[in-house]
C-alpha cells in the first residue's frame, strides 16, 4: 500500500496534512516512531525536555523544508484531493460509525462498539479552515471514544474559500443545540484542534452571547486563536516552528473570514468576551507559532475570571498531540482525566 496515512500522520499543517515532502522521509519517520514507541517509551510531562521521538520528527520536517510548503495554495491542493472524506475502513471494525445530513453537511458520530456512552464530545477538526478531516483526526477521535466510552460528534463544517465563517456558525450553532438537548450540558465537552480549536472557542463565545448553555468543559489543542497573526511575539517562535507558514495562515484566514474583520471574535476568538465561559484547558507546544496567542488568551481569561489552564510542552510541534510521541500520550491521559472528572463533578485543570 501507499504510505499516504503515514504522510498525513507526521506532516500536519494547522490541523491538516502537508503532502509535499519526499515519500521516503515519511516512511523513515514512521519506522523511527514505531520502533521508539515500542522500546523507549517513557511518560512525559510538560516541563520536561522534548522526547527523542519528538526531536526526530522535528529534525526530519526541517530537513524536508515543510515550513516553506505550507502555503494557501498547498492547502487548496489538498482540499481538491479530498472529495469524499470518511473514516478509514479499519475503524469500522472497532467503532460504530454513522453520519447524518444536517443543513446539507455530514455530521459524523463515532463510538466504541458495545460501550455504554454517557459522555459526548463535540469535536471540530483543524485544517486552516480549508482542509477537511485527516487520518490523524479520525485516529484521535477514535482514541477519545474508546478511552472515555464517549460518543464523538464531528461535523463536516463548510470550508473556505467556497464558504465563510458566518456560514459555518449557521450550521454548528443549531447542531450544538441539538446535541445539547440529546446529551445535556453536564455530559458534553467541546473540543477542537488548530483551526478547530479556534472555532470551538468562538462557538463558546457565541453560545454565551445567545444565552445557550455552555458545555461542561472546553479543550483546545494547538488552537488558532487569531487569524490576523499580528501578535509581535510570533516572530520569535516562528524561528523554532518547522511546520506552520505564517503567510500561508494569514491567506487562509482571510478566505475564511470573508467580509468579517480579521479581529472579529467569530474568526479570532482571542479578542472575544471571556466572561461566563465553561472552564477551558489548552494544550500547546513551545515550537508552535500559535503559542503566543494561547498565552494572551490565558491573561485575558484571568482578568475576566474565567478559569483557563494552558499546558505548554517543551519543543512540541503544532498539533503534536496527534503524533505518536510520548508527549501526545501524556496529553491524552490528561484529557481523559479532565473529562472523567467533569462527569463525576471533580475539578481538574
Amino acid at each position: 500500500k501507499k504510505h499516504a496515512g503515514h504522510k498525513e500522520f507526521f506532516a500536519c499543517g494547522p490541523g491538516g496534512p502537508v503532502t509535499h515532502a519526499p515519500p521516503f522521509l515519511f516512511f523513515r519517520m514512521f519506522l523511527y516512531s514505531q520502533c521508539l514507541s515500542r522500546f523507549v517509551y517513557y511518560p512525559m510531562a510538560e516541563n520536561q525536555q522534548p522526547s527523542l521521538m519528538s526531536r526526530i520528527i522535528a529534525a526530519n520536517l526541517r530537513l524536508a523544508g515543510i515550513k516553506h510548503r505550507t502555503t494557501f495554495q498547498a492547502y487548496m491542493k489538498e482540499q481538491s484531493r479530498r472529495t469524499d472524506v470518511r473514516p478509514p475502513a479499519f475503524m469500522y471494525n472497532k467503532f460504530a460509525i454513522h453520519y447524518r445530513t444536517f443543513r446539507g453537511r455530514k455530521v459524523w458520530t463515532l463510538r466504541a462498539k458495545g460501550a455504554s456512552c454517557r459522555q459526548h464530545i463535540f469535536y471540530l477538526h483543524g485544517g486552516a479552515y480549508v482542509v477537511n478531516f485527516t487520518l490523524p483526526h479520525w485516529r484521535y477521535m477514535g482514541t477519545l471514544a474508546e478511552r472515555l466510552h464517549a460518543t464523538v460528534i464531528a461535523p463536516d463544517y463548510p470550508l473556505a474559500p467556497e464558504h465563510h465563517a458566518e456560514e459555518v456558525f449557521d450550521m454548528i450553532v443549531p447542531l450544538y443545540r441539538k446535541v445539547l438537548n440529546d446529551a445535556g450540558n453536564s455530559a458534553l465537552a467541546l473540543m477542537g484542534d488548530s483551526a478547530g480549536g479556534g472555532l470551538a472557542l468562538a462557538l463558546a463565545q457565541v453560545l454565551k452571547e445567545r444565552k445557550i448553555p455552555q458545555p461542561a468543559r472546553i479543550v483546545l489543542l494547538s488552537p488558532w486563536l487569531d487569524i490576523s497573526m499580528s501578535n509581535p511575539q510570533i516572530a520569535q517562535v516562528d524561528k523554532e516552528d518547522p511546520i506552520l507558514n505564517v503567510e500561508g495562515l494569514i491567506a487562509s484566514g482571510k478566505q475564511y473570514a470573508g467580509g468579517l474583520d480579521p479581529r472579529d471574535p467569530r474568526v479570532s476568538p482571542v479578542y472575544g468576551p471571556m466572561e461566563g465561559l465553561a472552564p477551558v484547558t489548552v494544550f500547546i507546544g513551545t515550537h508552535d507559532v500559535l503559542l503566543p496567542d494561547c498565552r494572551r488568551l490565558k491573561l485575558r481569561a484571568e482578568s475576566a475570571g474565567t478559569p483557563v489552564s494552558v499546558h505548554e510542552y517543551k519543543g512540541m510541534l503544532h498539533d503534536g498531540m496527534l503524533y505518536p510521541i510520548p508527549e501526545a500520550r501524556d496529553i491524552r491521559d490528561r484529557i481523559v482525566e479532565i473529562l472523567r472528572c467533569r462527569e463525576t463533578g471533580t475539578q481538574r485543570s
